[in-house]
C-alpha cells in the first residue's frame, strides 16, 4: 500500500485560510473605522449647524430685547403724558370752577350783603 503524505498540503491550506481570515478581519476593521469617522464627521457637522442656529437665535433675542426696551420706554412716556393730561384737566377745571362758584354766589346773595370770609373745601 502506498502512503501519500498530505501534511504539507493541509498546512498550506491552513495558512491560506488564516491569511484569508486575516484579510477579512482587516477589511472589516477598516470599514468599521471609516464608518466611525464618517459618523463622527456627520455629528460634528450637526453640532456646528446647531451652534450656528443658536447664535442666530441669540442675536435675534437680543434685538427683540432692545425693541421691548424701546416699547417699555414709550409706554412709560405714554403713561407720563396721560398723567400730565390728567393734571392739566384738573387744573383747567379748578381754574374755571371758582369763577363760576363766585358768580353763582354773587347772583344768589342780596345786593347789600358783604362776604367777609369764603372757604372752599
Amino acid at each position: 500500500m502506498i502512503r501519500i503524505n498530505l501534511l504539507p498540503v493541509k498546512a498550506a491550506q491552513k495558512k491560506e485560510q488564516l491569511r484569508n481570515q486575516t484579510i477579512v478581519i482587516v477589511v472589516t476593521f477598516v470599514f468599521v473605522i471609516v464608518g466611525c469617522v464618517l459618523m463622527q464627521l456627520s455629528i460634528m457637522s450637526d453640532i456646528d449647524n446647531v451652534k450656528a442656529e443658536t447664535q442666530k437665535y441669540k442675536a435675534e433675542i437680543n434685538s427683540l430685547k432692545k425693541k421691548i426696551g424701546e416699547v417699555n420706554k414709550f409706554k412709560a412716556l405714554q403713561d407720563e403724558l396721560k398723567n400730565k393730561l390728567v393734571v392739566l384737566d384738573s387744573l383747567k377745571d379748578a381754574k374755571s370752577g371758582p369763577v363760576h362758584l363766585m358768580d353763582d354766589l354773587i347772583t344768589a346773595l342780596p345786593e347789600k350783603l358783604w362776604v367777609t370770609e369764603f372757604k372752599e373745601k
